[in-house]
Protein backbone atom coordinates (compact mmCIF):
# COMPACT_ATOMS: atom_id res chain seq x y z
CA UNK A 1 0.00 0.00 0.00
CA UNK A 2 2.81 2.44 0.93
CA UNK A 3 4.62 2.00 -2.35
CA UNK A 4 1.76 1.73 -4.84
CA UNK A 5 2.22 5.28 -6.19
CA UNK A 6 6.00 5.06 -6.50
CA UNK A 7 7.86 4.20 -9.69
CA UNK A 8 8.10 0.43 -10.14
CA UNK A 9 11.91 0.49 -9.82
CA UNK A 10 11.79 2.24 -6.42
CA UNK A 11 8.76 0.69 -4.73
CA UNK A 12 10.05 -2.83 -4.02
CA UNK A 13 13.43 -1.57 -2.78
CA UNK A 14 11.81 0.96 -0.48
CA UNK A 15 9.45 -1.69 0.87
CA UNK A 16 12.38 -4.02 1.61
CA UNK A 17 14.24 -1.24 3.40
CA UNK A 18 11.14 -0.49 5.46
CA UNK A 19 10.80 -4.17 6.44
CA UNK A 20 14.50 -4.24 7.36
CA UNK A 21 14.02 -1.14 9.53
CA UNK A 22 10.95 -2.56 11.27
CA UNK A 23 12.62 -5.91 11.93
CA UNK A 24 15.97 -4.38 12.88
CA UNK A 25 17.82 -6.98 10.85
CA UNK A 26 20.83 -4.84 9.89
CA UNK A 27 23.17 -2.65 11.90
CA UNK A 28 21.90 0.37 9.96
CA UNK A 29 18.29 -0.47 10.79
CA UNK A 30 19.14 -0.85 14.48
CA UNK A 31 20.91 2.51 14.49
CA UNK A 32 18.00 4.27 12.78
CA UNK A 33 15.56 2.71 15.29
CA UNK A 34 17.69 4.03 18.13
CA UNK A 35 17.88 7.47 16.51
CA UNK A 36 14.07 7.50 16.34
CA UNK A 37 13.88 6.78 20.07
CA UNK A 38 16.52 9.39 20.85
CA UNK A 39 14.62 12.02 18.86
CA UNK A 40 11.45 11.14 20.78
CA UNK A 41 13.00 11.54 24.24
CA UNK A 42 14.85 14.70 23.22
CA UNK A 43 11.52 16.16 22.10
CA UNK A 44 9.93 15.11 25.41
CA UNK A 45 12.81 16.73 27.30
CA UNK A 46 12.36 19.92 25.29
CA UNK A 47 8.65 19.97 26.17
CA UNK A 48 9.50 19.50 29.84
CA UNK A 49 12.05 22.31 29.74
CA UNK A 50 9.85 24.87 28.01
CA UNK A 51 7.77 25.17 31.19
CA UNK A 52 4.43 25.08 29.37
CA UNK A 53 3.72 21.39 29.81
CA UNK A 54 2.23 20.46 33.16
CA UNK A 55 1.84 16.77 32.37
CA UNK A 56 4.26 13.97 33.12
CA UNK A 57 6.26 12.82 30.13
CA UNK A 58 7.82 9.88 31.98
CA UNK A 59 6.11 7.43 29.62
CA UNK A 60 8.30 8.53 26.74
CA UNK A 61 11.44 7.84 28.72
CA UNK A 62 10.05 4.63 30.24
CA UNK A 63 9.28 3.28 26.76
CA UNK A 64 12.93 3.47 25.68
CA UNK A 65 14.69 2.18 28.81
CA UNK A 66 16.33 -1.19 28.17
CA UNK A 67 15.30 -1.21 24.51
CA UNK A 68 18.37 0.24 22.87
CA UNK A 69 19.76 -1.82 20.00
CA UNK A 70 23.16 -0.17 19.66
CA UNK A 71 25.81 0.87 22.13
CA UNK A 72 25.72 4.47 20.89
CA UNK A 73 21.93 4.59 21.27
CA UNK A 74 22.22 3.28 24.81
CA UNK A 75 24.99 5.73 25.72
CA UNK A 76 23.14 8.73 24.29
CA UNK A 77 19.87 7.63 25.89
CA UNK A 78 21.57 7.35 29.27
CA UNK A 79 23.16 10.78 28.81
CA UNK A 80 19.80 12.38 27.99
CA UNK A 81 18.22 10.73 31.05
CA UNK A 82 21.15 11.84 33.23
CA UNK A 83 20.72 15.45 32.09
CA UNK A 84 16.97 15.19 32.68
CA UNK A 85 17.55 13.93 36.23
CA UNK A 86 20.03 16.72 36.93
CA UNK A 87 17.57 19.31 35.68
CA UNK A 88 14.77 17.85 37.81
CA UNK A 89 17.00 17.86 40.91
CA UNK A 90 17.96 21.45 40.23
CA UNK A 91 14.31 22.48 39.90
CA UNK A 92 13.38 20.55 43.05
CA UNK A 93 16.19 22.24 44.99
CA UNK A 94 15.13 25.66 43.70
CA UNK A 95 11.61 24.96 44.96
CA UNK A 96 12.89 23.94 48.39
CA UNK A 97 15.09 27.04 48.58
CA UNK A 98 12.19 29.27 47.47
CA UNK A 99 9.93 27.76 50.14
CA UNK A 100 12.58 28.20 52.84
CA UNK A 101 13.13 31.83 51.79
CA UNK A 102 9.38 32.48 51.88
CA UNK A 103 9.10 31.03 55.41
CA UNK A 104 12.10 33.10 56.50
CA UNK A 105 10.52 36.30 55.18
CA UNK A 106 7.18 35.55 56.89
CA UNK A 107 8.99 34.98 60.19
CA UNK A 108 10.73 38.38 59.93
Amino acid sequence: EMTKNLPIAVGPELLELWKEYEAGTSEEAKLVKDMDKLEMILQALEYENDGKNGKSLDGFFDSTRGKWRTSIGKAWGEEIESRRSSQKRSLDNDGVEDEAESKKQKAS
